[in-house]
C-alpha cells in the first residue's frame, strides 16, 4: 500500500472476459459431450446469465458520457452519485478499481438506503466541495467533503456533511480505489 492509500497492485478492469472464463470453467467441470443434455443445459444456462451480466456491465459504461473518466473530480463525482443517491453498484463498479477498498463509502450506502425505505423518504442530494487533490505519476489523494441532503417540497430537511479522503488509479481512465474517513 503506498502513502496515499492505493495499493500497487490494484488496477481497474471491466472483467469483459468474465462470461469466456466461466464458460471455459463450466466445460472443465461438466463437459458438454458427454453429460447428457441436462447437464449441457446447465452449462448453456449459466453461461446465458453470465452474459447477461456482462451486458449490464456494458451498458452501464455506455451510459457514462465520453468525458467521464477524464479527471479524478468527475470520476469520483459519478461514484458517489452512482453508489450514495441511484444504489446502483453496477454503475459505481465501472468506475472504480479491480479491487476497491471502499467498505466506508458502502456502508455508508446502505444506511442511506435503508433510511431511505424506511422512512419512504424521496431521494438524496449529494454535493461534493472542498475537492484538493494531490497527484503522483498515475495515483491521486483527493480529498473532499461529501453534503448529503434531504430536500422535501422544495426545503431543505435535513443536510449530514463527512470528510473523506479518496486513491484514485488511471488505468484506462481514473477509477476510484479507495476510501478512508478524513481527520
Amino acid at each position: 500500500m503506498t502513502s496515499d492509500g492505493v495499493s500497487g497492485d490494484q488496477q481497474g478492469g471491466s472483467g469483459s472476459n468474465a462470461a469466456e472464463d466461466r464458460h471455459a470453467v463450466a466445460e472443465r467441470r461438466f463437459g458438454t459431450g458427454s453429460g447428457g443434455s441436462r447437464r449441457a443445459f446447465g452449462v448453456k444456462a449459466g453461461v446465458g446469465v453470465a452474459a447477461v451480466l456482462g451486458l449490464g456491465a456494458a451498458a452501464a459504461v455506455l451510459i457514462l458520457p465520453a468525458h467521464a473518466t477524464d479527471t479524478p473530480e468527475l470520476v469520483l463525482r459519478h461514484y458517489l452519485q452512482a453508489t450514495l443517491v441511484d444504489h446502483d453498484a453496477t454503475a459505481a463498479a465501472v468506475l472504480t478499481c479491480q479491487t476497491p477498498q471502499l467498505d466506508v463509502i458502502e456502508q455508508w450506502e446502505q444506511d442511506l438506503a435503508a433510511r431511505e425505505q424506511r422512512y419512504d423518504l424521496p431521494p438524496l442530494h449529494v454535493d461534493m466541495s472542498t475537492f484538493t487533490a494531490s497527484r503522483t505519476g498515475r495515483q491521486v489523494t483527493a480529498t473532499t467533503k461529501i453534503a448529503v441532503s434531504l430536500i422535501v417540497d422544495g426545503q431543505l430537511q435535513q443536510r449530514l456533511t463527512r470528510a473523506y479522503t479518496f486513491g484514485l488509479l488511471k488505468h484506462g481512465g481514473w477509477k476510484v480505489c479507495s476510501a478512508a474517513e478524513a481527520d
